[in-house]
């Protein structure tokens, strides 16, 4: 017997997307392809990165000329959210396209609540 039974709040199994299946098969297709599109910024963004790295060392040697610790994880630094969040961007909306896509296509959800 399950628990959430008797709520009438709670189902589990599969919900049905109510659309044309055409126009869900289109724009599933076109979520799919935005969303391989957007794992090839991932390269562009991670060179962003390293600029970013290299303009940061290069701050600390100006600002610290007497330390001799020449690489950057011993420093200290790290890249901050906002860096970060540019930097997994990419690979984040991919992953989120892909999945809405293929929902899309599929014509069904999983649903817990």
């Amino acid at each position: 017997m399950n628990s959430h039974s008797n709520n009438p709040f709670y189902y589990v199994g599969t919900h049905q997307l109510n659309a044309p299946y055409l126009v869900l098969f289109i724009f599933g297709i076109l979520f799919i392809l935005i969303g391989i599109t957007s794992f090839f910024f991932y390269p562009s963004a991670k060179e962003k990165a390293q600029f970013y790295k290299e303009k940061q060392m290069e701050e600390y040697k100006k600002n610290n000329p007497k330390s001799k610790v020449t690489n950057y994880e011993a420093t200290g630094m790290y890249l901050p959210a906002w860096e970060r969040i540019k930097l997994f961007a990419p690979i984040f909306f991919g992953i989120l396209l892909v999945v809405v896509g293929v929902t899309m296509i599929v014509r069904k959800t999983i649903t817990t609540l």
